[in-house]
């Protein structure tokens, strides 16, 4: 622990308390050169003005590489959106599939009265005809 003492001429000293015991005076050098050690740590930028602007211009270069990373997962997403929508709107895939089973509605109509002209001329039933061309009830 650090405590100022209510000295006030040039010798001002700082006791502090070691685990040891007793406290050890620290001398008003002593507290100048501590400082100095401690604005060391801080690095360059802190002491030197063109450094500063080196880390300026380092942050700079980073934010304009996020900027472009951000650009090409947005660009990723949209590629994956298009893929997963098939190049249409909610609305217009839900059409396209209405129209498709419309489609296969009037193909399946169409087999059945095949296969029950077939069934007649055979004199047999649409369901022999089914088991003759492999085909299950469920079609």
């Amino acid at each position: 622990m650090i405590e100022m003492n209510d000295k006030t001429d040039k010798t001002d000293k700082i006791d502090t308390m070691t685990d040891d015991g007793p406290h050890q005076p620290i001398t008003t050098m002593t507290r100048m050169t501590m400082t100095a050690n401690v604005g060391a740590g801080i690095g360059k930028s802190r002491l030197d003005p063109h450094g500063d602007m080196m880390t300026i211009a380092k942050e700079e270069a980073k934010i304009e590489e996020l900027k472009a990373t951000i650009l090409d997962l947005e660009r990723q997403e949209q590629e994956i959106i298009s893929a997963i929508r098939g190049g249409g709107t909610p609305s217009e895939i839900i059409d396209k599939h209405i129209k498709q089973l419309h489609r296969y509605n009037e193909v399946k109509d169409a087999g059945q009265i095949i296969l029950g002209k077939v069934a007649e001329l055979e004199g047999t039933t649409i369901k022999k005809q089914y088991e003759v061309f492999g085909l299950d009830s469920e079609d």
